[in-house]
């Protein structure tokens, strides 16, 4: 199967479950806690439907694979399984429950006897609430299965800077930064990193940044090689190039993602004032 195919399957289920989740907002105890999840956070209710209903569209669509996924952990579809499928069924489980408009559904496939982020084939993201999907194959990006061809990335005339984390000293080095070079930036916390990071290569935000240590890979595979693959750097804090396996889950110590200038004087000035 090549990574077209892939991103077409990817489309559909990701979108499938969005239209799911939009149907069922108001779904009876959606919110109430199942358990603690491979992730280390609460399962809710609707975390758990979300993640069966992807579940079975995999295997409708007969993709033998593994399944990583924060509820599950890992679960195989098959014995010998062609490819990896990393998934979160619902990011922004909260915003979701508070009907704010900000949660998506995300998907990506890799090849099992290469299970490594940079081996990813293809992936899609699902905007829950405004019906916006974003896919990628190895070649190129689409919206709604519209190639987004020769799309401009170093734009960041929008400044919305999100930023996860618990360092005042990332905030000081914040304050230079945008005094610097985006004095029109304000900071964001919108609650689904893979949204975020979209809307980072979208250029609907300049830049996002995550050194919590709390992001795990199914949260942002997906999400950051579509980012990748509109031109955006993706690399951690201290500059290193982000690789981490995808055939189970991973923490991110520290994710930075926007246009190449933003994030090389980013991190060169964190190198200077120590921050990191």
């Amino acid at each position: 199967m090549d990574s077209e195919e892939l991103r077409k399957i990817a489309f559909s289920i990701s979108s499938e479950v969005a239209g799911y989740l939009r149907d069922t907002l108001d779904i009876k105890g959606a919110g109430d806690i199942i358990k603690r999840n491979a992730g280390g956070d609460v399962t809710r209710r609707i975390d758990l439907i979300a993640e069966n209903l992807l579940i079975e569209l995999i295997k409708r669509e007969g993709i033998c694979s593994l399944v990583v996924s924060e509820e599950i952990g890992r679960k195989k579809l098959c014995e010998e399984p062609e490819y990896i499928a990393i998934v979160d069924p619902l990011d922004g489980s909260m915003n979701y429950l508070s009907k704010i408009p900000f949660a998506s559904v995300s998907i990506a496939f890799a090849p099992y006897n290469a299970p490594f982020y940079n081996e990813v084939l293809a992936g899609a993201i699902s905007n829950i609430f405004i019906r916006e999907t974003y896919s990628f194959n190895k070649e190129e990006c689409f919206i709604d299965n519209t190639p987004l061809t020769n799309y401009n990335s170093t734009r960041y005339s929008a400044g919305n800077i999100v930023v996860y984390t618990g360092s005042p000293d990332i905030f000081r080095l914040l304050h230079s930064f945008m005094k610097k070079y985006i004095p029109w930036g304000r900071l964001r916390v919108l609650g689904s990193a893979a949204l975020e990071i979209c809307y980072t290569g979208l250029g609907r935000i300049s830049l996002f940044i995550n050194n919590t240590g709390k992001l795990r890979n199914v949260d942002i595979v997906a999400a950051s090689k579509f980012a990748e693959k509109l031109g955006l750097k993706v690399v951690g804090i201290d500059g290193e190039e982000i690789d981490f396996r995808v055939d189970d889950i991973v923490w991110i110590k520290s994710i930075i993602v926007g246009p190449r200038d933003l994030v090389d004087n980013f991190i060169k000035l964190a190198s200077i004032k120590g921050s990191g």
